[in-house]
């Protein structure tokens, strides 16, 4: 599953305009898991960054974002953020993309990879998430999370 995640967010990132029906209906089935009528009326409608507005709260309902629109540097083309952030973050982490949809859809997509990876770290049986614990001995000792630490 990781790795269909690690996929679409490539995509994301390497998308162009014009480009966003397609990618706005699979991050919709891949973050929440059905493609519900609201999705396909704005995806219809053009109205992408609504639909990822959608796709995002269904995936993290406990998280903020915020769009942003960069300036026309000389040749390079206008780039979208999208900030996330969670209650009790000490910073915002940008998402860049092509479109202010699809840099959602982006942080969409790693938001919800990083939370699944810190949820299966953190029941790891020996260091509960941390990454190390104590041996018997009293020496620190890095976790590799149930292969078969000795």
């Amino acid at each position: 599953m990781t790795e269909r995640f690690r996929d679409l967010e490539l995509r994301l990132a390497a998308a162009r305009p014009g480009h966003e029906p397609e990618l706005v209906e699979e991050a919709a089935r891949i973050l929440a898991n059905e493609t519900t009528y609201r999705v396909q009326m704005f995806r219809d409608a053009g109205a992408f960054a609504d639909a990822a507005m959608l796709v995002y709260r269904a995936a993290l309902p406990g998280s903020g974002f915020q769009f942003g629109l960069g300036p026309r540097l000389d040749v390079r083309a206008h780039r979208a953020t999208a900030l996330t952030w969670q209650r009790g973050d000490a910073c915002a982490m940008p998402y860049r993309a092509a479109t202010p949809a699809l840099a959602l859809l982006r942080a969409a997509v790693s938001e919800t990879t990083r939370l699944r990876e810190s949820s299966a770290l953190a029941a790891c049986p020996t260091c509960h998430g941390l990454g190390w614990y104590f041996t018997a001995e009293n020496r620190k000792q890095m976790c590799r999370h149930g292969r078969g630490v000795v």
